[in-house]
This record gives C-alpha cells, sequence and structure tokens, in this order.
C-alpha cells in the first residue's frame, strides 16, 4: 500500500473514532450535539477502498447566518456506482463578528437528507465574542452507500449566530 493511501485511510479512521468519541447523537430537531447527551455509538471502520472522486468547494462569501441551521453550499449530486461506495466530507470554516460570550459552533454533513456519522452536528468551539474570526473544522464519513444518484450537502449551526467567512469543503467518493 502506497504511503499517501495508507495515510489518508489512517487520518480518515481518525477522524471517524474521534467523531464518535467526540460527539454525541442531536435529536431530530437538528440542535448542536453536545458531548454527554445521549450514549455514543460504536465506531465504524472503513478497509479497502479506493479513492474514485474529490470535488473541492471553496468561497469567502462574508454571509450573515442566523441562529440554527445554515446551509455552507449547495447540494453536491453524485452516482455510486454498482458494488456500493463510502463517501467522506471534511469541512473547514470561518466564523466571527460575534460580541456574544458561549456562542457555539457546530459543524455537520448531509447525505441525501440525512445526517453523515457521526448523527447530529458535531460541536466543534465557541466562536469568539470579540468580533474576530475563528476557524473551525470536521470530518465525516459513511460506508455502504447504495448503487444509484445521491446527494451531499455541508452545514453550520450556531446558537447566537455570526458571520461565515472562508470555507473550504472537500468531498471524496470511494469505490471498493
Amino acid at each position: 500500500m502506497k504511503m499517501h493511501v495508507r495515510f489518508g485511510v489512517i487520518a480518515m479512521l481518525l477522524a471517524i473514532c474521534a467523531g464518535g468519541l467526540g460527539a454525541a447523537p442531536a435529536d431530530s430537531s437538528k440542535s448542536l450535539a453536545v458531548p454527554g447527551n445521549k450514549k455514543s455509538s460504536p465506531p465504524t471502520q472503513i478497509f479497502n477502498r479506493k479513492l474514485s472522486s474529490t470535488t473541492m468547494i471553496v468561497g469567502n462569501d462574508y454571509q450573515d447566518i442566523g441562529s440554527g441551521e445554515a446551509s455552507i453550499d449547495s447540494p453536491l449530486t453524485f452516482t455510486c456506482p454498482t458494488g456500493g461506495c463510502t463517501v467522506a466530507a471534511e469541512i473547514h470554516v470561518q466564523l466571527g463578528l460575534n460580541t456574544i460570550s458561549g456562542n457555539t459552533v457546530g459543524l455537520c454533513t448531509e447525505l441525501d437528507g440525512f445526517d453523515m456519522p457521526p448523527q447530529g452536528c458535531p460541536v466543534a468551539g465557541t466562536i469568539p465574542n470579540d468580533n474576530s474570526f475563528a476557524a473551525y473544522s470536521f470530518e465525516f464519513a459513511q460506508g455502504g452507500v447504495k448503487a444509484g444518484q445521491h446527494y451531499m450537502q455541508s452545514f453550520v449551526y450556531t446558537s447566537d449566530g455570526a458571520r461565515r467567512s472562508r470555507y473550504l469543503i472537500t468531498y471524496r467518493l470511494y469505490t471498493p
């Protein structure tokens, strides 16, 4: 196995394990997943997959977002080939211009309208209350996706709103 493939597999496994241990599922109202609220699911292990496609979405739109859910990107449509696939999403986003203390931020990605593991919107941090910006990130992965057309979309959640700045989302498609 080549070194860069091993690194990619290890990085994905670490992200999956960290997500499974660090964030509990949120309820169906799409609230932030706060550690300790619910029992977490066991980590998922995904092996022997080949990277088939990578899509990167980069933006810098300085958009004010309110509390709750706000989409970061538009839905990305893809085709999972015969035999199924595994998909991953890596989100990096800057948030700021906030003066409220304790303004929590969570990140999540949906596959066909449903949260990808780890379910809910894992807490990524607290937005600074001095009008500065900070960067947040999280990675999601889901195996066993059936053949056919699907879509993915990423979201940011805040408890009190903020201004979204730069972002980079990387979607990856893996096949057996």
